[in-house]
């Protein structure tokens, strides 16, 4: 059977509506399937990362499956649980003390901005008739107001957060006990969960899906591996530069800067050259000039690693892997970016697959 046409006006009339069909179909899967998918992609996911293991457990041991499923399932429960309240008891220590210096570094930093400039007025005369003194502190004070406006308006958002998450507590603890259940049994029966879906297809054509499942499945896991990666060096190099320039708040400041360079129009330039200028007018040329190596190595580690790791951990074009990327984040938010480069490889997998069928 001829998926496509061998040339013409029919090739591309057929090719534009496979991929046009791919895009709505691909959108309505991930609006409305993803939450309900997720938690048993998770599982899977887990289950499979855990085979090997429990595997060698159940030859070497002798003991039942289910039983070696059971407590190596509670050991990365435990693990996880473990890590995740460290991790966010640390954070909220954090965020308490930076919301309490917000206020006060904001204004100090606003007022060293303008003494900079005034000191820049008295030492070249010509500067002193564009701008009087009057206006400057009008200025001074909308800038300072508008940060004030800005702490408040944050401030008062995170009593609505909180019963935002206290709201959805039921929906979340729903979806943790469907995750751990389905991972257990997918940990214990892996295999007759294989048997059953290979069922579900002809003969002739199990094969070649499960060719594809299993090249599909390695090139996610490491383009997964990849952004883990790329996002544990990042951070690694935040928090190691915070450090020596004895930065308060480093873990928290690290992770945060660390997760805006995923993003593809933002990156920690966005945060650090800002935040080096105000150092540098302030006069703390240590630390502000410590940001800008700082910056200037992550920025050209980032150019260097993410379209080789990426690119040829999917198998996909880096140009191709960034386009998905940018599309992903336009359609979908920060979660668009892990999924339509995904996506993509699953494309590109499929095409594959249908070229081996037509020969």
């Amino acid at each position: 059977m001829k998926y496509l046409p061998e040339s013409g006006w029919r090739r591309v009339l057929v090719l534009s509506a496979y991929i046009l069909i791919g895009i709505a179909a691909a959108y309505a899967a991930l609006r409305y399937l993803l939450a309900a998918v997720l938690p048993f992609f998770i599982a899977w996911v887990t289950a499979m990362a855990l085979r090997p293991a429990i595997d060698g457990i159940c030859r070497r041991t002798k003991l039942k499956r289910r039983a070696v499923s059971f407590f190596c399932v509670l050991f990365v429960l435990l693990t996880f649980t473990g890590l995740l309240a460290v991790i966010v008891g640390r954070a909220a220590e954090e965020l308490r003390g930076l919301a309490d210096n917000l206020m006060t570094d904001a204004a100090d930093a606003v007022g060293d901005i303008f003494d900079y400039f005034e000191d820049l007025r008295g030492r070249f005369p010509f500067l002193d008739g564009l701008e009087d003194r009057a206006t400057a502190e009008r200025v001074e004070s909308a800038i300072l107001s508008a940060v004030e406006n800005s702490v408040s308006a944050f401030t008062a958002k995170i009593p609505e957060a909180v019963m935002g998450i206290v709201s959805s507590l039921p929906g979340l603890i729903l979806s943790f006990v469907v995750l751990v259940t389905a991972t257990f049994y997918m940990c214990a029966d892996v295999a007759g969960i294989n048997s059953f879906i290979a069922g579900l297809f002809p003969p002739e054509k199990r094969e070649k899906l499960f060719a594809a499942k299993k090249r599909s499945a390695a090139d996610a896991g490491r383009y997964i591996r990849a952004y883990l990666l790329i996002l544990f060096i990042t951070f690694a190099q935040l928090l190691t530069g915070f450090l020596i320039l004895k930065i308060p708040y480093a873990l928290t400041l690290a992770a945060v800067i660390a997760l805006i360079d995923i993003l593809p129009v933002l990156g920690v330039g966005t945060v650090l050259i800002p935040w080096a200028g105000i150092l540098l007018i302030r006069g703390q040329t240590y630390t502000g000039v410590g940001i800008l190596l700082l910056f200037a190595i992550i920025w050209l580690a980032r150019q260097i690693i993410e379209p080789k790791i990426v690119g040829h951990s999917m198998g996909v074009h880096p140009l191709i892997t960034l386009a998905a990327m940018y599309a992903g984040f336009t359609m979908l938010g920060v979660s668009g970016l892990f999924i339509f480069p995904i996506a993509a490889m699953l494309i590109k997998n499929a095409v594959s697959a249908l070229r081996e069928e037509q020969r």
